[in-house]
């Protein structure tokens, strides 16, 4: 009888333990585990080896709006945090969505620390959908710890 109370209080304790670790927050960054070897796929467990790079920070302004693109994408040991504005097509996200909506674009833009500047604000500039700028601000750390800047102003 008393191997079944501590049973007991052990599911109770465990349950409760649980269910506080599932509560929701209003967070807007994910963090993963890189160590988790859950088979459970996920999309924001996005390793830097998945675009090249561990931190991409772009603002474009357009003739007609300022921060018309922001995208603030950060990955390491913590986990990753991702925030994604496109004035242009109505898209406010943060975390899993952020991801979700960036994942896509971030794997078609294959940029080097070696791209001419040229090469650099045509390839992002398409990928995001737009065709002028006023002003033009990416910086990205590669996998290798090499950190660009890119900046142009029409």
């Amino acid at each position: 009888m008393k191997k079944i109370s501590k049973t007991m209080a052990f599911l109770a304790s465990s349950s409760v333990l649980l269910l506080a670790a599932c509560g929701e927050t209003t967070d807007n960054t994910v963090e993963t585990d890189p160590a988790d070897s859950s088979p459970v796929e996920n999309n924001q467990s996005a390793t830097p080896t998945d675009y090249g790079f561990t931190s991409f920070d772009l603002s474009i302004d357009t003739p007609d709006e300022r921060d018309a693109i922001d995208v603030d994408y950060e990955t390491g040991r913590s986990g990753t945090e991702i925030e994604y504005q496109n004035v242009l097509e109505d898209v406010n996200l943060g975390g899993d969505e952020a991801g979700t909506a960036l994942e896509p674009i971030f794997t078609n833009l294959n940029l080097t620390a070696d791209m001419a500047k040229e090469d650099v604000l045509s390839t992002v500039t398409e990928a995001f959908g737009v065709t002028e700028y006023r002003d033009f601000e990416l910086e990205v750390e590669f996998e290798d710890g090499k950190e660009v800047k890119w900046e142009d102003t029409k």
